[in-house]
């Protein structure tokens, strides 16, 4: 009886834990922003701007620098227009589904 009710457990917790697995496995949604660069912007700076409490900075400055096909040895130019991809939190995605 005591190794059924451990194999039940033990199953239960798999099939919990897959759930969570899958959960945090789920795709990132993105928004775009189309920004034109001002007279001392910089990529840190506009990237801050678009970035999440959850998330570092720097992976903002990785998706818009692959967005924009950027090198990021070159500086960004005052007038060039970026596009900014955006992550969408929850109410967001709700909101666009609807």
């Amino acid at each position: 009886m005591k190794k059924l009710l451990l194999g039940l457990v033990l199953v239960l917790l798999g099939v919990s834990s897959r759930g969570v697995l899958e959960m945090e496995a789920a795709p990132t949604s993105y928004h775009t922003e189309q920004v034109v660069v001002m007279r001392g912007d910089s990529l840190w700076g506009i990237a801050r701007k678009y970035t999440h409490p959850e998330e570092d900075v720097r992976e903002v400055i990785d998706r818009i620098a692959k967005a924009n096909h950027l090198d990021l040895r070159q500086a960004i130019q005052p007038g060039q227009k970026l596009v900014v991809p955006v992550k969408q939190d929850k109410r967001e995605k709700m909101v666009a589904s609807r």
